[in-house]
C-alpha cells in the first residue's frame, strides 16, 4: 500500500538520481577500491586551488628573477688531466682486474685533488694568501655579499688578517673553488674552478693540475729509496729463517724414516686407495653373483641372463620344441605305444635331460664364482685393515713433519715474494714517470656560467609548484571531512539517497519548507523517491533517522520526510525517540508533557495513552513526542514494551519514522535501528569527521540494523569547486518560472549586488567550460584505452 501511494504521486517529480538504490535490498553497496591515479581528480584539485597555485608560482618566478639579478656572476674554467694507468702488475699477491684498479685510481686521484695538501701547493704557487682581491671576492649569496654588490659596503677587511689567517682563508677558498669530476669510461679528470674573477678561475684550475702532477712525482721519488732499503733487510732475515727450517725438516725425516711422494702422500696411503678401489669392485661383483645365487635357490635359474643368452641351451630348447611339435602331429595318426612314437618320446626325454644337465652346470659355475668373490672380499678387507694400521702409525709421525714442512713453505713463499718486490722497486725507481698529463689547459672564460636568468626562473617555478602541491596535499590530508556524496558512498559503503541543500541565513529560495515549489521541498521529494526504490518492497514500514553527531539536521529531515509521505496519503507516525534532547515538539509547536517515555514506563492509563498520538495540520500525520525525560532512556528502548509498541503501531500506520539520537557516544540509535526495518544515516557536509561517520555506520551494522542509505545534508555546491560533477549543481533549477514567492529586487543596492553576482557567475562559467573540455578529453582517452584493452 505504501509503495502504491508513493509511486502514484511521484510520476512528475524532479528528483536526484537514485540509480544506486534501484533493485537493491537494504544494506551496503559495493564500492570499487580504485588505486589508480585519477588525472581528472588531480585537475579538479588544481582548479580548486588555482589561486594558491598561482600565488606560489608568481612568488617562485619573482624569487628566481631576483636571484638572477642579485647573485654574483660566476665564471667556470676547466683544465683536463689524463691519468697514466699501469699496464702490468708486478705484485702478484695483490693483483686486481684492470677495470677495478682503474676506477680505484681515478677515485684516489679525485680525492687527492680535493685534499688540503694540493690546496696549499696552489696557494703557494699563485701567492693567493697575499692577493687581497682573491680573499675579498665571494661567490655566495650572503647578506654582506649582496650589500657589497648593491651599495659597495661591507665585505671582508683583509688588512686586519694575520699571515696564518690569510693562509687558512686562502686554502679554504681554494678547496671550495676546485671541483674535480670524472669523465665516464675514460681516465680523464676535469678540474673545474668556479670564481667571480675569470682570470683567477683559469689560473687556479691550471695550478691545480700542475700541483697534482708534481705531488705524484715527489711522493714516488721519496718512497723508492725507503722501500728498497726496507725490503733488502727483510730478504736477508727471511733467507736465514728458510735455511734453518729446511735443515730441521730433513733431519726429522731421516730420524723417523719417513718417505713421502711428490704430492705429500705416503706409499701406504696410495696402497690403501688402490685396495679401496679393488674392494669396491669385488663387493659389487659379489652382490651381483649373490642375486643370481638367490635366483638359483628359488628354482628360477632358467631365467638368468646366462641361461637365456646361451647359444647351446637355446639350440637344445629349439630341438626339444621341434621334436614336441613332430610328436603332436604324429599323435593324430599313431598311438603313443607305437614304436615311432616311443622313439620320439625317448629323444625328447634325452634332450630335456641334456638341457637340465647344462642348466645345472651353469648354476654350479655361478655358485663357484660367488664363493670365490666372497673369499677375495675377505682377503682384501684383511689387507686393508693392516694398511690402515700402518697409515695411523705414519700419521702420528707425520704430524711433526707437516709442521716443519709448513714452516719451510711459509719461509720460502715470503722469500720469493720479497725478491719479486725488490726487483719491482728497482725497476720502478729506474722507470719513474709522471702519473698524469695535462691534455688541455684552462682558458680564461669570456661569459659567466651562472646565474642564468631563464634557469633561475624555471627552478623557482618548479620549486614553487612543488611547495604548492605539498601545501595542497597537506591541506587535503588534514581536511578529513566529507565534501562530496562520492566520498560518503566510498567511506561508508552506502548508497546516496539524496542531497539536501544548505539553508543559508536570509535565503528566501531555500527557507520555505512549506512551499511545494521551493528547492528544499524538491530535494526532500527526491529523497522520498529514492526511499521508494531502496528495497524490494519499497519504502521500509519502520524507518529510523539518525546521524553521527548532534546538529547534523536529522530531526529536520525526519520532520520533512514525515510531512512529505503524509502528503501522499500515507498514514504516517513520527516518533521522537531522542529522550535526551527532544526536538520534534518544538518543530510542531506543541508541548512535551507526555510521550514515548510515559508509554514505556507504564505511567499512563488508557485515556492518557490516546493523547500521546498528537494531531498535526496533515490528517495523515501523527506525532508522538519524547515525553518526560527519563534517567535511563536506553533501558526503556530495549524493554519488551518497546517491541510490543512497535508491533502494535505497525498494524495501525503505514509508515513509522523514528527521530533517533546521534550514534556517537550513545547506545540509543543502534538499539532503535535494530528494531526498525531500515535506517537512514544523515551526514552533513564539512562537519562530521569521516572516521567518526564510518564508526557510526559500523556500530549500526554490528547492532543488527539495516542501513538503507545516507543523506548528504547541508550541501553547498560552491564548496565542491574542483570536484568533478558536483560543481555544476545548482538548486536554482528547482525554482518555478513566475513563482510569486521569488522576491523582487527594487533597491539600487540589490541591483548592484545582482550585477556582481552575474559577473562572478560569468567568470565561473568560463572556468567551468575550460575544466569541462579537459574533463571530456580525459574521459575520451580513458574510454579508448579501455576499448583497446
Amino acid at each position: 500500500m505504501l509503495q502504491r501511494h508513493v509511486m502514484r504521486s511521484e510520476g512528475s517529480s524532479v528528483g536526484l538520481p537514485v540509480d544506486a538504490a534501484y533493485s537493491r535490498s537494504y544494506g551496503s553497496i559495493e564500492v570499487e577500491d580504485e588505486k589508480e591515479i585519477d588525472l581528472l581528480a588531480i585537475l579538479g584539485h588544481a582548479i580548486r586551488w588555482r589561486w594558491l597555485i598561482g600565488i606560489f608560482l608568481l612568488v617562485g618566478l619573482l624569487l628566481g628573477l631576483i636571484y638572477s639579478i642579485v647573485a654574483p656572476k660566476m665564471y667556470l674554467a676547466t683544465a683536463r688531466l689524463e691519468l697514466t694507468m699501469p699496464t702490468a702488475k708486478v705484485l702478484q699477491d695483490i693483483e686486481l682486474t684492470a677495470t677495478t684498479s682503474d676506477e680505484r685510481a681515478i677515485m684516489t686521484a679525485i680525492e687527492r685533488i680535493k685534499s688540503r695538501s694540493i690546496a696549499q701547493r696552489i696557494v703557494a704557487d699563485l701567492d693567493l694568501a697575499q692577493n687581497n682581491r682573491f680573499l675579498a671576492l665571494n661567490g655566495g649569496l650572503s647578506l654582506s655579499n649582496i650589500l657589497e654588490r648593491a651599495f659597495g659596503v661591507g665585505g671582508l677587511d683583509t688588512g686586519s688578517l694575520t699571515a696564518d689567517e690569510r693562509d687558512r682563508l686562502a686554502v679554504a677558498k681554494v678547496q671550495s673553488i676546485v671541483t674535480p669530476t670524472e669523465q665516464r669510461n675514460t681516465s680523464i679528470i676535469d678540474v673545474d674552478a668556479k670564481f667571480p674573477d675569470p682570470a683567477l678561475a683559469a689560473a687556479i684550475a691550471n695550478a691545480t693540475a700542475r700541483a697534482y702532477i708534481d705531488q705524484g712525482v715527489d711522493i714516488g721519488s721519496e718512497t723508492s729509496d725507503l722501500a728498497r732499503n726496507f725490503i733488502t733487510e727483510q730478504v736477508r732475515e727471511v733467507k736465514g729463517k728458510l735455511e734453518t727450517s729446511e735443515k730441521a725438516l730433513l733431519d726429522y725425516a731421516k730420524a723417523q724414516n719417513i718417505t713421502v711422494t711428490g704430492d705429500d702422500d705416503s706409499l701406504v696411503a696410495k696402497n690403501i686407495g688402490a685396495l679401496n678401489e679393488s674392494l669396491s669392485e669385488v663387493i659389487q661383483e659379489r652382490l651381483t653373483l649373490g642375486r643370481k645365487v638367490e635366483q638359483l635357490d628359488a628354482d628360477r635359474g632358467a631365467f638368468l641372463p646366462e641361461m637365456v643368452e646361451s647359444d647351446a641351451l637355446n639350440e637344445l630348447r629349439n630341438k626339444i620344441s621341434t621334436l614336441k611339435g613332430e610328436y603332436r602331429e604324429k599323435l593324430a595318426t599313431f598311438k603313443p605305444a607305437f614304436p615311432v612314437m616311443q622313439n620320439l618320446a625317448g629323444q625328447i626325454s634325452e634332450m630335456e635331460r641334456q638341457l637340465q644337465f647344462a642348466v645345472d652346470g651353469l648354476g654350479e659355475s655361478i655358485r663357484a664364482q660367488y664363493d670365490a668373490a666372497q673369499a677375495r672380499e675377505a682377503d682384501l678387507k684383511a689387507k686393508l685393515s693392516e694398511l690402515e694400521n700402518e697409515q695411523r702409525t705414519f700419521q702420528d709421525k707425520k704430524i711433526q713433519y707437516t709442521i716443519l714442512k709448513r714452516e719451510v713453505d711459509s719461509n720460502r713463499s715470503q722469500y720469493e715474494s720479497l725478491i719479486g718486490k725488490l726487483n719491482e722497486v728497482g725497476v720502478g725507481s729506474n722507470l719513474q714517470s709522471r702519473k698524469a698529463e695535462i691534455i688541455e689547459a684552462a682558458a680564461v672564460p669570456i661569459a659567466p656560467y651562472a646565474p642564468r636568468r631563464s634557469w633561475s626562473m624555471l627552478f623557482g617555478i618548479i620549486l614553487a609548484g612543488t611547495l604548492a602541491a605539498a601545501t595542497i596535499f597537506l591541506i587535503e590530508l588534514l581536511n578529513n571531512k566529507f565534501m562530496t556524496p562520492d566520498q560518503v558512498e566510498k567511506e561508508l559503503n552506502l548508497p546516496m539517497l539524496g542531497l539536501i541543500p544548505l539553508i543559508k541565513t536570509g535565503d528566501p529560495k531555500l527557507a520555505d519548507f512549506n512551499s511545494p515549489t521551493s528547492a528544499i521541498s524538491e530535494a526532500f521529494r527526491s529523497l522520498r523517491t529514492a526511499l521508494s526504490f531502496s528495497g524490494a518492497n519499497g519504502t521500509p514500514r519502520t524507518l529510523a533517522v539518525t546521524s553521527t553527531e548532534p546538529s547534523e539536521g536529522k530531526s529536520t529531515i525526519a520532520h520533512k520526510l514525515a510531512q512529505d509521505f503524509a502528503a501522499l496519503g500515507v498514514r504516517t507516525l513520527l516518533i521522537d525517540t531522542d529522550m535526551r534532547r527532544p526536538n520534534q515538539h518544538r518543530m510542531f509547536g506543541t508541548d512535551n508533557v507526555i510521550g514515548l517515555s510515559n508509554l514505556l514506563t507504564g505511567t499512563l492509563d488508557q485515556r492518557g495513552a490516546t493523547k500521546v498520538f498528537r494531531q498535526t495540520e496533515n490528517p495523515n500525520l501523527r506525532l508522538m513526542t519524547a515525553g518526560t525525560i527519563p534517567p535511563n532512556p536506553v533501558d526503556l528502548l530495549v524493554s519488551s514494551r518497546m517491541t510490543k509498541l512497535i508491533t502494535a503501531l505497525d498494524e495501525r500506520f503505514d509508515l513509522i519514522i523514528f527521530d533517533c539520537p546521534p550514534v556517537m557516544g550513545l547506545s540509543d540509535a543502534p538499539v532503535i535501528s535494530r528494531l526498525a526495518e531500515g535506517t537512514i544515516l544523515v551526514v552533513s557536509q564539512k562537519q562530521v569527521l569521516r572516521k567518526s561517520a564510518a564508526h557510526a555506520a559500523e556500530r549500526i551494522r554490528r547492532a543488527g540494523g539495516q542501513l538503507v542509505g545516507a543523506v548528504f545534508n547541508k550541501f553547498d555546491a560552491g564548496l565542491t569547486d574542483g570536484y568533478s560533477g558536483y560543481r555544476y549543481m545548482s538548486y536554482e533549477y528547482y525554482q518555478y518560472a513566475g513563482s510569486a514567492e521569488t522576491p523582487s529586487l527594487s533597491k539600487p543596492e540589490a541591483v548592484s549586488h545582482s550585477d556582481a553576482q552575474e559577473t562572478a557567475q560569468s567568470r565561473r562559467e568560463v572556468n567551468d567550460s575550460i575544466y569541462d573540455r579537459f574533463r571530456r578529453a580525459g574521459v575520451a582517452i580513458r574510454d579508448r584505452l579501455e576499448r583497446a584493452e
